[in-house]
């Protein structure tokens, strides 16, 4: 009867081990599960990401402007998920939203706004900012059953005044050599439920006698492409600058505008059409005396 007690205890002790050993190498084995698991963002990148056309690629590398990347950083608190397809950026209780229109091989995105204390105002500032950032479509004679567009939108501001939004991609039309880059931007005062063109940030004609100085600042350029567009810039008269600084922004008619500007901390940027070579467009900043 005792050798049996021992027997039992014996076996006892040997089931609690087994059962140790086998939770503990479950535990272990989860663990490196868990290590080598590829991450959420990572995941989401594989998926969501695609290589750029090479000419974008020039463009966003040397003719971004630094307001752009700063005003993104600067946002990257804020943003969260929105219920659309874009990321939600707030300010001063208004909230901005990017959209997306989509249609075969075309990609637009556009902001929406939220939280206006005016329902009926809120949706017409909506529908001239959605109207806006698809007007390519039909400035340039899209076929969106062939051609390819792929635009994203970065809202820089957003309150009861003021929003601004910058439009930057690239068009392709079936049968072209390349691809064309594209940048537009919009401001629209929002208490007079209008567009803000040139002539409100700055003088068309002083200007263009900026443009063609020798203090003209082409920001986040390299000291290589700095050196075309300082040549570049000078094949054209004052004159030129000064009748598409008139005739740039929203809203157009006929051509598309060949330049758009906009404000960001006091300081004031725009764009000039340079050859394809450099980048389609060339991004120019103007520090007023008075910032």
């Amino acid at each position: 009867m005792r050798i049996n007690k021992k027997k039992t205890a014996a076996l006892c002790i040997l089931a609690i081990c087994a059962t140790c050993l086998t939770t503990g190498c479950k535990k272990k084995h989860e663990k490196i599960s868990l290590e080598n698991a590829p991450s959420s963002t990572a995941e989401t990148m594989a998926l969501g990401t695609s290589a750029a056309p090479t000419s974008q690629v020039y463009t966003e590398a040397f003719n971004i402007d630094p307001a752009v990347e700063n005003a993104a950083n600067a946002n990257s608190s804020e943003k969260g998920t929105s219920g659309r397809d874009g990321a939600a950026v707030a300010a001063n209780n208004v909230i901005a939203t990017i959209n997306t229109y989509a249609s075969n091989s075309i990609s637009i995105q556009y902001p929406s706004v939220e939280k206006l204390d005016d329902a009926q105002k809120q949706e017409r500032i909506n529908e001239l900012l959605k109207k806006n950032a698809l007007s390519v479509l039909t400035a340039f004679q899209v076929d969106e059953t062939i051609d390819t567009i792929d635009i994203k939108c970065t809202v820089l501001s957003s309150d009861r005044s003021r929003i601004t939004a910058i439009y930057k991609g690239s068009f392709f039309r079936k049968g072209s050599a390349h691809p064309v880059n594209l940048f537009y931007s919009n401001t629209i005062d929002v208490r007079k439920e209008e567009n803000l063109g040139f002539s409100h940030f700055a003088d068309p004609s002083s200007m263009a006698a900026y443009v063609r100085s020798e203090n003209c600042v082409f920001p986040n350029a390299n000291d290589a492409l700095r050196t075309q567009l300082m040549k570049v810039k000078n094949e054209y008269s004052a004159e030129y600058y000064t009748g598409i600084f008139k005739g740039a922004d929203f809203p157009f008619e006929g051509e598309f505008p060949s330049c758009f500007s906009y404000e960001h901390n006091g300081e004031i940027f725009f764009s000039i059409p340079v050859p394809h070579e450099l980048g389609g467009y060339a991004i120019i900043a103007y520090t007023p005396e008075t910032k």
